[in-house]
């Protein structure tokens, strides 16, 4: 695509909403277009004709952070106009945002043909479980026509590779219209100078935390798998049960934080399980730093963010052998089947029994 040239003189109206709203701000989609958008703006400044934000919605700190630039502009159906033009591209950076509507992720001024879309293109994970996500006929044809929106984009940018086949496989995209370019992470995200340091501070800043953790963080779903996860957990070796406890780091609803902890109490693991609620990322940080081992059960990803970041900061990261994460972990030694809690069990006994683990930690930290 000509957008991707940077001879090309076309400046690029890039969509902020989702940063502003509830379903995505603090998430891993919200954490990657602010991530994004950040990098676009320090490097090709040239190439941003405006940053689009939703007048009806307040100003989060992290928009506030680019009014400095001059390039944030209101978000309405006619054209924004930067020195006396238009933009020529317009940026949606995440289609499936219910909380809006279609006309305010893709305006009318964006649909004349003079205007080229770009879309990022996360997961198409409902097309894949329609009986955990479409099952309701409203929320299905809501889905059906944000895909039919995103099926007329000039230009798809996937996440991973995974993503990028179930786009051409499930919109019916020609492979020429679809790019992966995968994600990166925050630079909140490194490797500790001295773990012991970095483990003391995760002890203060966590409330019944112990030391030699092992970590998860992601989402509630379903298909984050954390019943797997605590099942797995419960057929550990009792030594390594009551070496390890299981760390599950994100924003937990009460009904959902006693189910969870119902599981673990019929499992006889509850003393060994905390759920930390959300954490910010200084603290989340540490929590990567200082982890025995991450664990990510899922059992589809769009990409699958958190075992980039825990890798990043320098903990050995196991996952399943499904979707995206076989791109990010890619040491069969370290997959495991996640529908499968034994086997799950299995890679987590036998990673931190290996003598290997150091070894395979910095091999991990050297391909990210």
């Amino acid at each position: 695509s000509p957008l991707t040239q940077m001879s090309d003189p076309r400046r690029i109206a890039i969509d902020l909403q989702p940063i502003q709203g509830y379903s995505s701000r603090g998430r891993g989609i919200g954490r990657y277009i602010l991530e994004q958008v950040k990098a676009i703006v320090a490097r090709h400044p040239d190439r941003v004709h405006s940053l689009l934000v939703n007048p009806n919605r307040g100003l989060p700190a992290e928009i506030e952070a680019f009014l400095d630039t001059g390039l944030v502009r209101a978000h309405r159906p006619a054209a924004p106009i930067v020195d006396g033009a238009p933009p020529d591209a317009y940026y949606v950076t995440s289609p499936f945002e219910f909380d809006l509507t279609l006309d305010e992720i893709w305006p009318m001024w964006a649909r004349d043909p003079s205007v080229e879309t770009v879309v990022t293109l996360y997961d198409l994970i409902p097309m894949l479980f329609p009986e955990h996500y479409l099952s309701d006929a409203i929320w299905t044809s809501l889905h059906w026509a944000r895909r039919e929106f995103v099926r007329q984009a000039d230009l798809l940018l996937c996440i991973s590779e995974a993503t990028a086949t179930d786009g051409i496989r499930l919109l019916s995209l020609s492979e020429q219209r679809v790019v992966n370019i995968g994600t990166g992470v925050s630079d909140h995200f490194f490797p500790p100078e001295d773990r012991r340091r970095a483990l003391a501070d995760a002890l203060t800043d966590v409330d019944g935390l112990r030391p030699n953790f092992l970590m998860y963080t992601g989402g509630i779903d379903f298909r984050k798998n954390l019943p797997g996860l605590l099942e797995a957990y419960s057929l550990l070796p009792t030594d390594l049960r009551n070496k390890h406890q299981l760390v599950i780091v994100c924003r937990v609803l009460p009904p959902e934080r006693e189910s969870l902890m119902n599981q673990a109490r019929q499992l006889g693991v509850e003393d060994g399980v905390l759920l930390t609620g959300f954490v910010p990322d200084s603290t989340l940080s540490l929590l990567y730093q200082s982890a025995d081992l991450f664990v990510f059960p899922s059992i589809y990803e769009g990409f699958g963010l958190p075992i980039a970041e825990a890798v990043l900061s320098g903990t050995l990261a196991i996952a399943s052998n499904s979707s995206s994460m076989v791109e990010l972990v890619t040491d069969a030694a370290l997959q495991f089947d996640p529908t499968d809690p034994a086997d799950i069990a299995r890679c987590i006994a036998d990673t931190l029994n290996s003598p290997e683990a150091d070894e395979r930690r910095r091999e991990q930290l050297a391909l990210s």
